[in-house]
C-alpha cells in the first residue's frame, strides 16, 4: 500500500492527472536526502520519467516517509479554488465506474483530491474510497480494517500510465542510453533535456555537470559555490578547478542555453511595498454586470514569479484577495478557470472590497500540452492534436501551445477549431527554444513575441497536393492528366524549394507508390502481351533502342580513350615545363643575387674611397687656406633641426588619416609607437610613407622633438655625433632615411647607448624612431638591430597579424628580455576596443 494505505492505482492515477512532471522531479530533487535518511533506499539514483516517478511514490516509499511526503505536497501542489470534497469524490465515483470525464475536468478533480490527501487530517470518506480497489464496492469496515483490502494486481481500465513517456530502445542499456541522452542533450544545450538527464546520476556528477554549465554560461561565482558541495578529495572537484582556470584566460562566454525551459515559480518570502504589481492569476467569476473577478496566484518580482498563498493575496490586495476588471475593458472575452497575465494597481475612493483593478493586460497567456510525438512525424502530430481537440474541447478564443517529444513548440493559430482539417492547411510557427512557467499544475508560456524558429507544416497530403497543383498550374502552364504523372513527379521535383519544399517532399514520396495500383498494373500487362501486333511491336521498339545505346556506348569509349592519351601527354608536359621553369627561376635569382651582392660591395668600396679622399683634401685645406677662412663643419652633411610644438593623440590621428591610413590603422599605429617608446626599445618604419609618419608620430606629447635625415654615403659616425651636439635638448629623436648608410657605422654609438638602456634602470636614453626607405637605394639593416627595436614594415599588411600572444611563443622574438617584459606590461595597460589590433600588430613586427 502507499501513502495512508491508498490503494496504489488510485494514487498513481491523481499523481498522473493531478500533478505535472515538472512538479515530481522537483519532488525527489528537494526530498532525496531526507527520504534516504528515513529509508527509502531505492532513491539513490532518482527516478527518470513520470512513469518511474509515480510508481516509486506509490510502491517504493515506506511509511516512515510520510511525513517527508505531505510536508512537501502541502507546499507545492497548491490550488486557488480546489472543487469542494464532496463533489471530488462525486467524480471519482463516476469515473470508478467507466463514466467518462474531459481531460480539463480530471485534471482540477485529481488535483483537489491531492489538497485534500495531503492535509493534516484528510477528508475521512475521501480516504475511505481511496484506500478502495478500483471497481470494489464500500464496505462498513473501509476506515478501520483498510490493511485487509488486498493489492490488485490485475491491470484495471482506470489505471492511467502517462502518455510522455516512450519506452526505452532494447538495444541499449539503461546506464548506456542514460549517458547517451545527457551527452545529446548538452550537445544541443537544452536545459530541460540536462535537467531530466541528470537525475539518473549521483550528487556527485550533477554537482559537476551543473558547475561546468555556469562556467560556460559565464557565471564564475555560481560555479565556485558548487565547488562547497563536493568533497574535497573527490576527482569532480580537480575538474572543477581546472575548468575555471582556463575559463579566466578567455574572451567572453557563449550564449545561454536552448531548448524548452520550464519555470517552478517558488514561495513569496517577502511582501513588496508597491501600489502596482505584475501578476498571473485565475477568472473565477463574471457578473451578469459585466464585472470580472481574479484571484492572483503569482507574483512577478525582478524577472521571476512567486507563488501567493491566501495570507499573501489578503496582505498584498485587501480586502479580499482579489483583483478586477469590467467585461468592456478586456481585448478578449475571458471564462472562469482561464489564466491571465495582467498589471493591476489600486484604485482610490473603491467603494467595493476589491480595491486593486486592472492597469493594462500584459498579453495572452499560452496554455501548453505536452504530446509524445516528435516533429518529424507531422500527420501523428496531427492526429494527437485533433484527439485532444475532440476529447477535451480546446478553447478556440486563444491560441495553444504544443511541447513534442524532441523538444519543438508549435503554436496553433486564433480561432480555429483544432478538431478539424482546415486548422492546419497553413504552416504552424515552430520554436526550438521556449521559456514555461508552471503555475498550480498549469504549464503555460506567457510571451511568443520572438520570431519563430522555423514552421511546421502539418497539412494533410491531399490538402498539400492540391496547393502544389495550384501553383504549377499557375506558374509552369502545366496540364496534368493521368498519363503524365511520372512528369508530374518530376515536375514537383523541380519546385521542391522554398516554403512548400517539405510538402513537395511529402507528396512525390507517396505519388512514387501509386502510378499504378499493383493489381491494375498486372491486368493491363496481360491484355497487352495477348495481342501479337503489341508483341512485334514492343520488340521492335527494345531491339531498336538497344542498338542505339550499343552506337553511343562504342562511341563514348572510342572517345574516353582517345581523351586519355591526351591527358596522359598532357600530363607529361607539364611536368617537363615545371622542370624547366624551375631551373630558369633558380638561375635567375642567383644571377640577381649576385649582382646585388657586387653592388652592394662596389658601392661600399667607393664611399669608402670617397670619404677617405675627403679627409685628405679636407686636411689638405687646412693647411694651405688662412685662419681667416671659415672651415665648413662635419654638420653640413647631416640635416637636422628640431620643433618645439607638442601634438595630442587625436592630431596624431587626424594628421595620420590625412596621410592616407584609416581611423583603426591610425589608432594602432599610434598605440604601438607609444608602448614601443615608453618601454625603452627603438621603434622602425619601413616602407612607403615612412618618414612622413615618423615625424608625426615623434612629436606626439612631446614638448621638444629632434629630427635627423641621413644621406648617403655615410661611414663615419662623427657627423651624426657633432649633428646631436648643435641641436638642443630634445625628448623624441628621429632619424629619417636611417638606411641610406650603414646604420651599424653611422648609427653604433646610437645603438651602444640603446643595449645600456637594456641593462640599466635609469639614465635612460630619449625615446628613438628611425624611418627607412627600404627601396632600391636603401642598405639592409644589421640583424643585431632586432635585438633592441620593433620594425614595422608599412609596405605589408602590417595591422592584419593572424596571430595574438597566447598563440605564440614570444620568448622566441629576437628582442632582449628586458624590453619585451617592459612591452607586454604596457600592453595590458593599452584600453578601449582596439587592444587585440595593437596585440597582433606587436606579434607580426617581433616575429615576422
Amino acid at each position: 500500500m502507499a501513502f495512508l494505505d491508498v490503494n496504489r492505482k488510485k494514487l498513481a492515477f491523481l499523481l498522473n492527472r493531478g500533478t505535472h512532471t515538472g512538479e515530481l522531479r522537483k519532488f525527489f530533487v528537494e526530498s532525496r536526502v531526507p527520504l534516504i535518511h528515513k529509508g527509502a533506499r531505492g532513491v539513490q539514483n532518482l527516478p527518470q520519467g513520470n512513469t518511474e516517478r509515480i510508481r516509486a511514490i506509490c510502491e517504493r516509499l515506506p511509511p516512515k516517509t510520510n511525513d517527508t511526503l505531505r510536508d512537501w505536497f502541502q507546499k507545492n501542489i497548491t490550488l486557488s479554488d480546489p472543487m469542494p470534497p464532496a463533489d471530488v469524490l462525486t467524480y471519482l465515483e463516476l469515473y470508478d465506474q467507466n463514466e467518462s470525464l474531459s481531460a480539463t475536468e480530471m485534471q482540477l478533480v485529481a488535483r483537489s483530491a491531492l489538497i485534500y490527501l495531503f492535509e493534516e487530517t484528510p477528508d475521512r470518506e475521501l480516504l475511505s474510497f481511496l484506500r478502495r480497489a478500483p471497481g470494489a464496492p464500500p464496505t462498513p469496515h473501509d476506515s478501520v480494517a483498510s490493511n485487509l483490502v488486498p493489492v490488485d494486481t490485475e491491470p484495471q481500465q482506470n489505471e492511467m500510465v502517462s502518455q510522455e513517456d516512450e519506452p526505452i530502445s532494447e538495444t541499449l542499456t539503461p546506464q548506456s542510453y542514460q549517458l547517451s541522452e545527457l551527452i545529446a542533450a548538452l550537445i544541443a544545450n537544452d536545459k530541460s533535456a540536462i535537467d531530466n538527464a541528470l537525475e539518473a546520476f549521483s550528487t556527485a556528477t550533477q554537482t559537476l555537470v551543473e558547475a561546468l554549465l555556469y562556467i560556460r554560461g559565464g557565471n564564475i561565482e555560481a560555479a565556485g559555490k558548487q565547488l562547497e558541495l563536493l568533497d574535497p578529495s573527490g576527482p569532480e572537484v580537480e575538474l572543477i578547478r581546472n575548468a575555471l582556470g582556463r575559463v579566466r584566460h578567455q574572451r567572453g562566454a557563449p550564449s545561454s542555453s536552448s531548448g524548452i525551459q520550464l519555470y517552478i515559480p517558488q514561495q513569496l518570502m517577502e511582501h513588496p511595498k508597491a501600489d502596482s504589481h505584475t501578476i498571473i492569476g485565475i477568472c473565477t467569476n463574471i457578473s451578469e454586470a459585466g464585472a470580472v473577478f481574479v484571484r492572483p496566484l503569482a507574483l512577478k518580482l525582478d524577472k521571476q514569479f512567486h507563488l501567493l498563498g491566501q495570507d499573501d493575496r489578503a496582505a498584498l490586495f485587501p480586502e479580499s484577495g482579489d483583483v478586477m476588471t469590467y467585461r468592456s475593458e478586456l481585448r478578449l472575452p475571458l471564462k472562469p478557470r482561464d489564466l491571465i497575465h495582467w498589471r493591476v494597481a489600486e484604485k482610490e475612493n473603491t467603494s467595493g472590497k476589491i480595491r486593486f483593478h486592472m492597469e493594462s493586460e500584459l498579453g495572452p497567456v499560452f496554455e501548453t500540452r505536452r504530446i509524445s510525438v516528435p516533429s518529424t512525424d507531422p500527420d501523428k502530430v496531427r492526429e494527437r492534436i485533433k484527439t485532444l481537440a475532440a476529447s477535451e474541447h480546446l478553447s478556440t478564443n486563444q491560441q495553444m501551445i504544443f511541447l513534442l517529444s524532441d523538444g519543438i513548440a508549435v503554436a496553433s493559430f486564433k480561432a480555429v477549431d483544432l478538431s478539424r482539417d482546415e486548422a492546419y492547411d497553413q504552416a504552424w510557427q515552430a520554436w526550438s527554444s521556449l521559456e514555461t512557467w508552471l503555475i498550480e499544475g498549469r504549464e503555460c508560456c506567457l510571451d511568443l513575441s520572438k520570431h519563430p524558429a522555423s514552421h511546421l507544416d502539418l497539412s494533410t497530403l491531399d490538402t498539400a497536393f492540391k496547393k502544389i497543383l495550384k501553383n504549377l498550374e499557375a506558374e509552369q502552364k502545366v496540364t496534368l492528366s493521368k498519363a503524365q504523372k511520372r512528369e508530374l513527379i518530376d515536375l514537383l521535383r523541380d519546385a521542391s524549394t522554398g516554403e512548400h519544399g517539405f510538402r513537395v517532399q511529402r507528396a512525390v514520396s507517396v505519388l512514387e507508390h501509386v502510378v499504378l495500383d499493383g493489381d491494375d498494373l498486372e491486368t493491363v500487362l496481360d491484355l497487352l502481351k495477348a495481342r501479337e501486333e503489341v508483341r512485334l511491336r514492343v520488340q521492335q521498339l527494345i531491339d531498336a533502342e538497344h542498338a542505339q545505346w550499343r552506337s553511343e556506348h562504342s562511341g563514348l569509349q572510342a572517345e574516353i580513350e582517345v581523351l586519355k592519351h591526351k591527358k596522359t601527354e598532357l600530363v607529361k608536359e607539364g611536368k617537363e615545363q615545371e622542370r624547366q621553369n624551375k631551373k630558369l627561376a633558380d638561375a635567375a635569382a642567383s644571377m640577381v643575387k649576385d649582382a646585388f651582392s657586387k653592388a652592394i660591395h662596389d658601392g661600399m668600396t667607393t664611399l669608402a674611397n670617397a670619404e677617405i679622399f675627403r679627409m685628405l683634401t679636407d686636411n689638405h685645406t687646412h693647411r694651405v687656406v688662412e685662419p681667416s677662412v671659415p672651415v665648413p663643419a662635419v654638420t653640413t652633411l647631416i640635416e637636422s633641426w628640431a620643433i618645439k610644438e607638442t601634438l595630442p593623440p587625436s592630431e596624431v590621428k587626424t594628421r595620420l588619416m590625412a596621410l592616407g591610413l584609416n581611423a583603426r590603422q591610425a589608432i594602432v599605429l599610434a598605440e604601438l609607437c607609444a608602448l614601443t617608446l615608453d618601454s625603452g626599445a627603438l621603434l622602425i618604419l619601413k616602407g612607403n610613407c615612412a618618414r612622413q609618419y615618423a615625424q608625426v608620430l615623434i612629436r606626439m606629447n612631446c614638448e621638444t622633438s629632434g629630427m635627423l635625415a641621413i644621406p648617403m654615403g655615410l661611414t663615419s659616425g662623427a657627423p651624426i655625433r657633432h649633428a646631436l651636439d648643435a641641436l638642443p635638448d630634445v625628448q623624441n629623436l628621429a632619424i629619417l632615411d636611417a638606411d641610406l648608410s650603414p646604420l651599424e657605422v653611422y648609427g653604433a654609438r646610437l645603438l651602444d647607448s640603446v643595449f645600456e638602456a637594456a641593462q640599466e634602470k635609469e639614465n635612460n636614453p630619449p625615446p628613438l624612431l628611425l624611418s627607412c626607405l627600404g627601396g632600391d637605394m636603401s642598405l639592409p639593416l644589421p640583424e643585431v638591430v632586432r635585438q633592441i627595436a620593433v620594425v614595422v614594415d608599412m609596405d605589408l599588411s602590417w595591422d592584419n597579424g593572424l596571430h595574438s600572444l597566447a598563440e605564440v611563443e614570444i620568448e622566441s622574438s629576437s628582442l632582449l628580455p628586458s624590453f619585451r617584459s617592459k612591452l607586454l606590461q604596457r600592453l595590458a595597460e593599452v584600453q578601449g576596443e582596439y587592444q587585440d589590433h595593437v596585440e597582433r600588430a606587436l606579434v607580426k613586427a617581433l616575429i615576422p
